[in-house]
């Protein structure tokens, strides 16, 4: 098992999805993406605060040897993110809410990002015409 995939492993056993992993790590999403796709090799720092944060053994991330778990291999501890303050609000307020009104939000959140999507591929777009007209 390569470093990739103890790294995506450590991840699992603490029940987070690779973004809640980042953010509780202080790492960039797209490095710890890379790392866990083995285009790149983590710096010894950045594993240092994966296996503090993950609860794993910086040896057994390392090498692949050893007990997964950090000081207590029997101990099945989650790793629980802590939300910021807007993020406790909202949930509270979802959380508040009747199942209709939780299902019209989502679909409102869910339209919105796809149509910042849409608006950021224009935009790509855009800017890839503009260049083709000004090397002409």
């Amino acid at each position: 098992m390569g470093i990739e995939n103890r790294i995506r492993l450590a991840i699992e056993l603490s029940n987070l999805s690779l973004k809640d992993a980042a953010t509780l790590c202080e790492i960039p999403y797209s490095s710890l993406q890379n790392w866990v796709n083995g285009a790149r090799d983590p710096r010894s720092d950045a594993l240092i605060s994966l296996a503090s944060h993950l609860g794993v053994s910086i040896d057994w991330l390392l090498t692949g040897q050893g007990p997964v778990r950090r000081n207590h291999p029997q101990e099945n501890t989650v790793v629980v993110p802590r939300l910021s303050p807007a993020e406790d609000s909202l949930i509270t307020l979802f959380r508040s809410v009747n199942d209709d009104d939780r299902l019209h939000i989502k679909n409102t959140i869910l339209e919105r990002k796809r149509l910042r999507e849409m608006e950021q591929r224009i935009k790509d777009i855009t800017l890839l015409l503009s260049n083709c007209i000004h090397n002409d």
